[in-house]
């Protein structure tokens, strides 16, 4: 699943919405955007834990809560660390499944992914390098006071202790008017940033949106200090993971659709290309959202497609009718030498919408 504000693809097609988004947090070469940016500023070390709770809503009713964590690291030289772990819902106890690991060194620009499941990593260099600060500076000290525009207010919260630091806050409140909202109803939008001078990242944030839900990200168990420098070594045993690994196991792991990758870092997300619109049940009068998984494979076509959210037998069997025929552009798997196509499981919105 994903958080926050999502790598996604969104594609309206008169009566169908399809919304594709990862099993796990999207993230680019440098590191996870999506969130709290880990800065890879020198001389401010420590380690931590961001806690990432999310309420799913959808067409205005309660799906679920979610829960994951994220382990982070930073020593002296700037570079950081990341655990990445799998989204699980908030009544599950003990840490969610390990996705990945990433870290990154701001001196010489290379990056590393691990992938613990598989025992497998790729490294590479980033051709520019990550910000030093956050994209979101709303409440730092250099941070920009003016409105984005006139339907948005923004309001300071002051300075409070968050995680053993001092951290300013700032929100900034949204109002969508009935006629662009898309509910028919207006709609306030919420965004609040806590920001850390002293770490030089944002220790908190929090986003809330009636229509989709709400997220917060909170970054806790704050060690000022060194991080084990073995963090950011490549552990023994793991072998380099796709094009020119040198592995038939490997390679043959790679093409299993039962095993797909998981979207992010050097995998990017499929492209679609076509999606038939499905069939609205007859004697049906109200539309509703049928969500499904699947397959993407190596050539773009939907495998092992399956319903995980049921409106009705009728509109989940159109759905799945639908998805088994629409193509994308596959996900690419994208290595210091080269790139080739790899499977991916994702997750689909097919909205109904009764015809007019």
């Amino acid at each position: 699943m994903v958080l926050m504000r999502p790598q996604s693809a969104l594609v309206g097609l008169s009566r169908l919405v399809v919304l594709i988004y990862a099993a796990a947090l999207p993230c680019v070469w440098g590191q996870n955007t999506s969130g709290i940016f880990l800065t890879p500023i020198p001389n401010a070390p420590f380690t931590g834990v961001i806690a990432v709770e999310r309420t799913a809503v959808r067409n205005g009713a309660f799906v679920a809560i979610l829960k994951t964590t994220r382990d982070v690291a930073r020593d002296s030289q700037g570079r950081v660390y990341n655990i990445f772990r799998e989204l699980v819902p908030v009544s599950e106890s003990g840490p969610p499944p390990i996705v990945r690991i990433h870290f990154y060194d701001p001196q010489t620009r290379s990056y590393t992914y691990l992938y613990p499941d598989r025992k497998v990593y790729v490294t590479g260099t980033v051709n520019h390098p990550p910000a030093a600060e956050p994209a979101d500076l709303l409440a730092s000290p250099v941070g920009n006071s003016v409105p984005l525009n006139q339907f948005t207010k923004q309001e300071d919260l002051g300075t409070q202790s968050i995680a053993g630091v001092s951290a300013h806050g700032v929100r900034q409140i949204q109002t969508i008017p009935a006629a662009s909202s898309g509910t028919g109803n207006e709609i306030v939008l919420t965004d609040e940033y806590w920001y850390s001078d002293e770490l030089h990242i944002n220790v908190v944030i929090k986003h809330n949106d009636p229509r989709t839900g709400s997220v917060t990200m909170t970054l806790g168990q704050v060690t000022r200090g060194e991080p084990d420098p073995s963090l950011f070594q490549i552990p023994e045993g793991y072998k380099p993971m796709g094009v020119g690994s040198g592995s038939p196991q490997l390679e043959n792991a790679n093409r299993d659709v039962a095993s797909p990758y998981h979207i992010g870092g050097p995998v990017s997300a499929p492209s679609l290309l076509s999606a038939p619109d499905p069939e609205f049940p007859s004697g049906q009068t109200e539309g509703g959202v049928v969500v499904v998984a699947c397959v993407v494979d190596e050539k773009g076509a939907p495998r092992q497609v399956r319903v995980v959210r049921s409106l009705s037998d009728a509109f989940d069997q159109s759905a799945v009718r639908a998805v088994e025929q629409y193509r994308f552009s596959p996900a690419m798997l994208q290595t210091e030498s080269a790139s080739k196509p790899v499977a991916v499981e994702v997750n689909i919105e097919v909205n109904f919408r009764p015809p007019s």
